[in-house]
């Protein structure tokens, strides 16, 4: 194996006409010595590397690097053939991945490819059901819920969906009229009462709509504790009636019908073991929901604040910048609670301009270091960071930041001004750069005859660099560090 230099990275003595797997020796090139495999016909390569693919998707999948996993089963899509059975496992695993970042629309597209080749696949079924419901697609979700269960009647998952949607679907027709907090709830309990279990088995106080309906902690835990209380009360009552031959008051009937705030306060007053006087249901909510609103406006207002201070830190520019050879690869670090619905990226200017706005603070709105293909942006959020892709317009061209670097400005005695002038890059920060654009997985193969001089300069350093590592030559090193020293010496 021969390199760009024409001497020999890696040899083997063999007769055959093939690549043996074994027996390779290392020259000047790094180990360990690469693992050759060979295939008789295209097709069957193009399936190996799609399952490698596959595979590295997992492993980012399982590390809850969403963005990764789906780029990396985006490619093996690229290799296998449209008739290949895996292709249905790498769209269910990107439907998957698409809906840990919420990225609802596309994670359909991705479970109804599955179902357009397997009409039953449970886990497709399931997801296209999620991200349906997500997009107000109701009966589709309906729909999906039902063929699974059709399908696999026992499926615990599907039964738990397909009522948790008919709850929304009952609780949005008193939400949307305006009720109040505790209406609201008390309305989820009814429409939940409906839902349990032919066997009378009881839902969990954990899985009562109220606890998805966004509340705040406290009133969410008021609500547990005045069901819990309604429920043993009810038992109670059933036992009593049991020994009393099953007679029963008629104001004692089941509890989970709607009921009137005062009655809830009226009943929370009576609780047994309780001397003092407890506020009305009323007040409580009252209190409660003006906390929560306090609790939100400071909330905004601390998100408000790091995002401007996100923005103003060396001009918006990105807290961590990657780049291949012919692409860029960029990520803010956002508050935890921003969403892709609040985040606008836009590109004009032939490309050579960038604007990513978050609630509406211009967090990067400025010229970029180089231009980009302006039609071909990939952006997404997970964890409170914004993650985004852009492909260059001159490939192979290396980007020192997002932005253009600035003209230092002067004050009247001409003295530069602090806050204009450029962070310095040294040589080793340049050397990163260009090791990341030699290695970058952008499935581009970057040529060194396509580099300029100082380029080829920075690349054969590289090369000595690592040589001399991999050899231990300390002499060697010692050199090629001063010589990446004198070409460190400016500033950028």
């Amino acid at each position: 194996i021969i390199g760009r230099h024409g001497r020999p990275l890696y040899a083997v003595k063999n007769d055959g006409m093939v690549p043996p797997t074994v027996g390779w020796q290392r020259f000047e090139g790094e180990l360990p010595v690469p693992q050759l495999r060979c295939w008789e016909t295209l097709q069957a390569a193009s399936e190996a590397a799609g399952q490698a693919w596959k595979e590295q998707g997992n492993v980012f999948f399982k590390e809850k690097r969403y963005c990764e996993a789906e780029a990396r089963w985006t490619r093996a899509l690229a290799f296998v053939g449209p008739s290949e059975p895996i292709r249905i496992t790498l769209h269910a695993n990107r439907a998957q991945a698409r809906i840990e970042q919420q990225r609802w629309a596309q994670a359909l597209d991705d479970a109804q490819a599955v179902l357009q080749q397997e009409p039953v696949h449970q886990k497709a079924l399931l997801r296209g059901a999620v991200a349906a419901r997500e997009l107000g697609q109701i009966s589709l979700a309906r729909e999906y819920l039902e063929r699974c269960l059709a399908e696999h009647p026992s499926l615990a998952e599907a039964q738990r969906l397909l009522r948790q949607l008919s709850i929304s679907v009952e609780t949005s027709a008193c939400t949307s009229s305006g009720a109040s907090s505790f209406q609201k709830a008390a309305a989820s309990q009814t429409a939940c009462s409906k839902a349990e279990k032919p066997n009378n088995e009881r839902v969990p106080l954990s899985q009562l709509p109220y606890n998805n309906m966004g509340l705040p902690k406290e009133q969410t835990e008021l609500m547990d504790k005045f069901f819990r209380d309604t429920r043993e009360q009810k038992d109670a009552r059933h036992s009593a009636t049991k020994a009393t031959g099953g007679h029963i008051a008629a104001s004692q009937k089941d509890p989970c019908i709607p009921l009137t705030e005062a009655a809830v306060a009226k009943s929370a007053s009576s609780i047994p073991g309780k001397d003092q006087v407890i506020p009305s249901m009323e007040s409580i909510m009252k209190k409660l929901d003006q906390e929560e609103a306090e609790e939100k406006r400071r909330g905004e207002a601390e998100d408000l604040a790091q995002l401007r201070r996100l923005a103003s830190h060396r001009r918006g520019e990105p807290t961590r910048l990657e780049q291949a050879g012919t692409e860029i690869y960029a990520w803010w670090t956002l508050p935890r609670s921003i969403s892709g619905k609040e985040i606008k990226v836009t590109a004009s200017r032939g490309g050579g301009w960038l604007t990513v706005a978050v609630r509406d603070v211009l967090v990067f709105d400025q010229q970029l270091f180089s231009r980009i293909l302006g039609d071909n942006i990939v952006w997404s959020v997970a964890d409170g960071e914004l993650h985004m892709t852009l492909t260059k317009s001159e490939r192979n061209q290396l980007w020192e930041q997002l932005g253009q670097v600035p003209e230092v400005r002067r004050d009247a005695e001409g003295q530069a001004c602090a806050d204009s002038i450029p962070e310095p890059l040294s040589a080793g920060d340049r050397l990163e750069m260009f090791r990341q654009i030699v290695n970058g997985d952008d499935g581009e193969q970057v040529r060194y005859d396509e580099l300029d001089a100082n380029e080829r300069e920075l690349v054969d350093l590289m090369r000595r660099q690592k040589h001399a590592l991999a050899t231990s030559n300390a002499e060697e090193l010692s050199r090629v560090e001063m010589e990446l020293d004198e070409i460190g010496k400016f500033v950028v």
